[in-house]
């Protein structure tokens, strides 16, 4: 109402002074720093390793044991080449903090075949068709890379991250995209685990990938948790495998969410399937497989939540939160839900017998339960400047109250800490959380808010700590170019600061004495500053300039205005015409003319400042 109020005043009066009216904007534009982390850049070519003793020879630091492994660091490698290849190595080594890049089409950033112990962190790789790829490897970590395929031309078979015929790999909070726009296909994969056991897939994040986030293939006691794909082509596929476990994970914004293809053995607890453009869960040609307590909502239309298809026999589905999704079963012998009172969720549940389950399995959820699905909102700007002291993210409710939640910040190890945690009262609509001081930077933070029942909602924010500057002094107007002798004149600002303004000084000296006097302008409801300056003589010249200062006591000051007060103004230049008729159409459109302009220039500062 009040940015209405401010609109509407600021029309009418540069309206009403079209011709007589003088602006101007002042302000710095405010740039978010670059990363300061510093590597040790070497200029070198490719690093090609065949045996524990090429370590050595080639001099990197370190003995090969579990204590002091060899360390390969802060290479800076641009190639058309593979970059790093590392072969028949049983030694402990670590590559990390290196910057890798391929030139050209159809080649590997980093290979690394029969090693094993081997540690791969923190490394920068820009890649064409496999970023990283581990083949007949044991006991390796890759952890906190940072994996990006530009716009390239289109190739099957592209992979971040390619495991193939290896085991007991880690493969954790790695950074995983590719240009958005491009050609997508599904033999493109962000992580490829194909033909291993026992591997760990943990706190990765693929978005947004033209292709598949993340694929098991013929693999088995696989873990996948607390993973992220958003903007992919697909989420997770897990095909032709056997025991594998996926929790927590995320698919937003993608094709299909979880496909489970031709396997058996599997479970699948509390993963989310949401804003999907394909179904949310597939089991396909699967058996005795569990889902329970996952989410599935906001499916596109015409696609199912959850859907058990081509023979897929004797799975169990219990404590799912099915939302405003339809469901599909032409299996046989799927149990929707677990034998003992306890079925899944739904939001289209009317509360009372059974609910049937479409499809030709002719499957029912004998123990339903009707949901509403609960809402929160995030109602606090996320930008403050470094040293504000009241940096609080603030979300309100509606529906059911959730019972607690908690709040985690994103850290430099791509790992989620929790900030604050707690219980939420069901009488507070508002929840305010205090940030704590943090250096100029962008943010990743993640809020859950959890409901009984096992539901819960969860958003991600980032937060932007911005260097601290003086106020925006956006607009100043006077209420005539020219002011009439003995009258007040009126000055008005608009002053923006993300951190707030404490304070607006107008000054001012007229050519009378010379001297600067100085009035304190008031804030309006409409957002607006205004001060008045005592009439002055006929003939006087006045200077006037504004200062303002924000909560954290930096300042701004326009440059210097000058006026003349005078009953004389010049007149506006007579206008040739033929005549009467001609003339009255040639003011008429230039008076519309330089209203449109005028309104229009208004609107763009306005509009140009609500979206900063």
């Amino acid at each position: 109402m009040h940015r209405f109020r401010r609109m509407l005043f600021v029309f009418f009066i540069t309206v009403s002074l079209l011709f007589s009216c003088i602006s101007f904007r002042v302000g710095t534009t405010k740039e978010f720093p670059q990363s300061d982390r510093l590597y040790c850049i070497s200029s070198g070519s490719s690093i090609v390793i065949t045996s524990d003793d090429d370590f050595v020879n080639q001099g990197w630091p370190g003995n090969g044991s579990a204590s002091a492994p060899f360390i390969i660091e802060g290479q800076t490698i641009t190639s058309d080449m593979t970059c790093i290849s590392i072969s028949g190595t049983s030694s402990y080594f670590i590559i990390r903090d290196c910057i890798l890049t391929i030139t050209v089409s159809y080649k590997k950033a980093m290979k690394l075949t029969n090693v094993v112990n081997g540690v791969i962190i923190s490394n920068t790789v820009t890649f064409d068709l496999i970023g990283m790829d581990f083949v007949r490897c044991s006991s390796c970590v890759i952890e906190g890379n940072t994996l990006h395929r530009p716009s390239l031309p289109y190739q099957p078979d592209i992979h971040a991250i390619r495991v193939y015929d290896s085991d007991h790999m880690d493969i954790s909070r790695n950074r995983i995209s590719s240009a958005s726009v491009g050609h997508a296909s599904s033999a493109n994969r962000g992580i490829l685990v194909n033909t291993s056991t026992y591997c760990t897939i943990r706190e990765n994040r693929v978005q947004p990938f033209l292709g598949r986030g993340i694929y098991l293939e013929s693999s088995g006691y696989c873990d996948l948790i607390d993973n992220l794909c958003n903007g992919s082509s697909s989420g997770y596929y897990v095909r032709a495998s056997s025991n594998c476990y996926l929790e927590n994970n995320r698919a937003m914004r993608t094709g299909m969410g979880f496909g489970i293809w031709v396997g058996q053995d599997h479970t699948l607890v509390g993963n989310r399937a949401e804003r999907l453009f394909d179904d949310g869960f597939i089991i396909a040609n699967s058996y005795n497989c569990q889902l329970i307590g996952n989410i599935v909502r906001n499916i596109s239309d015409c696609r199912n939540g959850i859907e058990l298809i081509y023979g897929s026999a004797n799975n169990i589905l219990y404590g799912n939160f099915i939302l405003f999704s339809s469901v599909f079963d032409n299996g046989t012998n799927n149990g929707w839900d677990n034998g003992a009172g306890f079925g899944n969720y739904w939001s289209s549940y009317n509360g009372t017998g059974t609910y049937p389950i479409p499809g030709t399995a002719g499957s029912v959820d004998r123990f339903p339960q009707h949901f509403i699905v609960p809402v929160i909102n995030l109602v606090s700007v996320c930008g403050f400047e470094y040293g504000f002291e009241n940096r609080f993210l603030n979300w309100t409710y509606s529906g059911q109250a959730p019972i607690s939640y908690t709040l985690e910040r994103l850290n430099e190890s791509q790992i989620y800490q929790i900030e604050i945690a707690g219980l939420w009262n069901e009488f507070q609509t508002t929840l305010s959380l205090y940030l704590e001081p943090t250096e100029v930077g962008e943010y990743i933070y993640r809020f859950t808010a959890l409901y009984t029942g096992g539901f819960s909602l969860v958003e991600e924010m980032v937060v932007h700590i911005v260097p601290a500057s003086g106020p925006h002094i956006e607009y100043v107007l006077t209420g005539s170019e020219y002011p009439a002798p003995e009258y007040d004149i009126a000055v008005i600002a608009i002053v923006n600061d993300i951190s707030g303004v404490s304070k607006v000084t107008l000054s001012y000296n007229s050519s009378i004495d010379g001297l600067w006097s100085n009035i304190t302008m008031d804030w309006n409801e409409a957002d607006l500053w205004t001060a008045m300056v005592p009439g002055l003589p006929n003939n006087t010249i006045l200077y006037l300039k504004v200062y303002a200062i924000d909560t954290l006591g930096n300042w701004a000051v326009t440059g210097v205005m000058k006026k003349l007060v005078t009953d004389s103004p010049p007149t506006l230049p007579t206008i040739p015409h033929t005549s009467p008729d001609q003339e009255g159409s040639f003011i008429t459109v230039l008076l519309i003319g330089g209203i449109m302009v005028e309104i229009s220039v208004i609107a763009y500062m306005i509009l140009n400042r609500r979206y900063k």
